[in-house]
């Protein structure tokens, strides 16, 4: 049963994300307890549906997109750890940075959602997101 338990809250996850990617804080809606608690490791912590949901609401506004690669998932029971590369897109800027999360899951709703990131990595990926398409021009031009 702990087993089965574990690939629900698995799947609950990543149907979680795949929705936030597909469409923002309205997809992750109904993934989420009504008294979730959303924390962002060293950023204040968000307390119930409404309030997490008002810090997701960057994702519904264009030109911003939010995407995330998956580099490890486990599961004990209805708690989920996630160790993830998370991509956040303006326009044509793709800042991608180090994520790690843990979930716990109940009755197929995310009810505890605790994200650990390091602000070096966010910063190096805004640094590389504004290099790298200056990089690519330099090469395109050396070929010619």
């Amino acid at each position: 049963m702990g087993t089965e338990r574990s690939a629900d809250a698995i799947d609950v996850v990543r149907a979680f994300f795949a929705a936030m990617t597909e469409s923002g804080a309205r997809g992750a809606e109904p993934y989420l307890a009504d008294d979730i608690v959303f924390t962002n490791v060293s950023l204040p912590t968000a307390r119930g549906k409404r309030s997490v949901l008002r810090a997701l609401s960057a994702l519904d506004r264009s030109p911003v997109r939010f995407s995330m690669q998956e580099k490890a998932i486990a599961a004990t029971a209805d708690t989920v750890l996630i160790e993830r590369t998370d991509e956040v897109a303006v326009g044509r800027l793709r800042i991608r940075f180090w994520v790690w999360g843990h979930f716990e899951v109940s009755d197929g709703r995310i009810t505890v959602w605790r994200d650990y990131f390091d602000w070096y990595d966010v910063a190096r990926g805004v640094v590389v997101a504004l290099v790298e398409p200056m990089t690519t021009r330099i090469r395109l031009r050396s070929r010619r």
